[in-house]
């Protein structure tokens, strides 16, 4: 089975990197904030730069290990890098760019892979053009192609659509699932600021924080159920309590501001609440379980969905709605807040 086995430890003045991950073939999302060691996991892992201490193998092949002094060159390890910058050569054609890896190969070999790309990649009547003649989506495509052309074990995708309008974001995301579903088979790395683009892309997430991996797991568990605190935070999920927020009395009743919830059963961090789970009721429903009075605070219009800040139990809770029109600022709401819906944080 395809897999890649990571451990790495490099040492800066101001951040510390120490990452330690198996990745099996399909995608893998990497996600986390700014600063945070996405990008040089990345770079360590291809070979750009070298860690202090740990271990890389691919396939059982030892491509790093500090500890037998072994250190193959980049090319060597024969990945597939895609950058946010797209990194073409402007002084070769896209043909030329996409064959790039190919060197040493039979003429006619190189030919046919390149058209059959070209095609692939709904190019095939740029091959001569230069990078300067393209936009920035049609740049991504045909880095894409040069990485995945030489058929490598490991593709390392760095926020490859960052630099693009949202519109061809979502074009190039259609694209990329299905050159990788059809045409590869080994491990990707992909690093991302967007959740919902790890989410549409990934089958399994990585969470990172300032230098660690804080989660790792199946896509729907890892971005969309924290475990930690900063893991609810790298989300964006809308309503995190911790510290004196929450309470848990000998009983195991949470309380969550002055508002008594449901019994939990270990102690906690923090509790986090997706605000799409939460939902305002009319008030024929006060007695059902659940049920919470609160009063608006903030009405926050959207284009797709709109967010109410409401007042419960002296917290502020963010609750998304479809349409802001009926919401005021005072109105007196009833919430439906479930049981289920209030995920516990252990760290």
């Amino acid at each position: 089975m395809t897999m890649l086995e990571a451990d790495i430890q490099k040492q800066y003045p101001d951040f510390s990197l120490d990452i330690s991950f198996t990745a099996a073939a399909g995608l893998t999302g990497i996600l986390g904030p700014s600063g945070c060691g996405k990008s040089l996991t990345l770079q360590t892992i291809a070979g750009i730069l070298q860690p202090d201490r740990g271990r890389i193998v691919m396939d059982g092949n030892v491509w790093f290990d500090s500890e037998t002094n072994i250190n193959l060159r980049p090319q060597l390890r024969k990945n597939g890098y895609v950058f946010q910058s797209y990194a073409l050569f402007p002084h070769l054609t896209v043909a030329d760019n996409i064959a790039y890896g190919l060197k040493g190969r039979p003429k006619e070999e190189i030919r046919a892979k390149v058209a059959d790309w070209l095609k692939l990649i709904q190019l095939q009547d740029f091959g001569r053009r230069y990078p300067s003649q393209l936009s920035g989506g049609q740049k991504q495509r045909v880095a894409l192609a040069r990485s995945m052309i030489t058929e490598p074990r490991l593709l390392l995708l760095d926020e490859p659509f960052s630099a693009l309008d949202q519109h061809i974001r979502r074009q190039l995301e259609v694209d990329m699932l299905r050159l990788i579903g059809e045409h590869y088979h080994g491990v990707a790395l992909l690093v991302t600021h967007n959740i919902e683009e790890a989410y549409r892309l990934s089958e399994e997430g990585m969470l990172f924080h300032d230098g660690r991996v804080l989660q790792k797991g199946a896509r729907a568990d890892v971005l969309t159920r924290p475990e930690s605190v900063a893991a609810a935070e790298i989300l964006g999920i809308e309503n995190i309590f911790h510290g004196r927020e929450i309470l848990i009395d000998q009983d195991g009743i949470l309380t969550i501001g002055t508002e008594r919830f449901h019994k939990i059963g270990a102690p906690l961090s923090g509790v986090a609440v997706h605000g799409h789970t939460i939902e305002i009721v009319s008030s024929d429903k006060t007695n059902e379980p659940g049920i919470k009075i609160g009063v608006i605070e903030r009405v926050v219009p959207g284009v797709k969905d709109g967010t109410i800040l409401v007042n419960i139990g002296g917290l502020t809770w963010r609750v998304s709605v479809r349409n802001t029109d009926s919401f005021h600022i005072g109105q007196a709401v009833h919430v439906s807040i479930p049981a289920e819906a209030i995920m516990p944080l252990y760290h």
